[in-house]
């Protein structure tokens, strides 16, 4: 883990449906991310085990230069890996990540596999999945923040934490406003029964 909060994305390299999709994606949420570049990895891992490391350097290479704004992000830090079949299931079955595949009538190869991040621990906790093939960045970094939470935050990291819940149903983080609304009338009246009590012992 390198001491970082990871994102992984698992995927196969000649794939015709929703993986360059999910690059392009994971790209985007790269050059969005309101987030330190040194703070966080990205692994693209490849499903299929006839992918060979040549065919992940010419992927990686091509999102790579799709970065604008994160222009500078090291290049170690979002890696495009392949491996032996053995490998492959015994890290998909660690981060449950399913998939199935399929042999058509000419034998060509595809996958069935669904399009999400996996969010890690600079530990390997596995904190969160971020379904789909399109990513919010707030989202993302929300996800980040609550893996990095094995390590302290600042007061800006807690505030955003305090603020915002994650909804399973919905899939993605919602401002609490009830929460904010409910602080804030408390605060309200802490502070008027302080003024009570201060105005009332110097009348006395």
């Amino acid at each position: 883990m390198n001491g970082k909060s990871t994102i992984i994305s698992m995927n196969y390299y000649n794939c015709p449906g929703i993986c360059s999709t999910q690059f392009a994606a994971v790209a985007n949420v790269i050059d969005l991310l309101d987030a330190d570049i040194k703070d966080f990895q990205v692994l693209t891992i490849s499903i299929e085990p006839t992918d060979t490391p040549q065919i992940a350097l010419e992927k990686k290479n091509t999102f790579y230069k799709s970065l604008i704004l994160k222009a500078n992000f090291p290049r170690e830090q979002w890696k495009f890996l392949s491996g032996s079949a053995d490998n492959i299931k015994k890290f998909s079955d660690s981060i449950g990540y399913q998939y199935k595949k399929i042999v058509d009538k000419n034998g060509v190869v595809d996958y069935i596999h669904p399009g999400s991040l996996i969010i890690l621990s600079p530990t390997g906790k596995i904190t969160r999945y971020v379904y789909g093939v399109r990513y919010s960045p707030f989202d993302v970094k929300m996800a980040l923040i609550e893996a990095d939470d094995e390590r302290v935050g600042g007061i800006r990291v807690q505030a955003l934490k305090y603020c915002f819940a994650y909804d399973a149903d919905a899939k993605k983080y919602i401002f609490q406003w009830e929460k904010i609304v409910g602080g804030l009338m408390l605060a309200i009246v802490l502070s008027f029964f302080f003024y009570l009590a201060f105005t009332g012992r110097k009348k006395d």
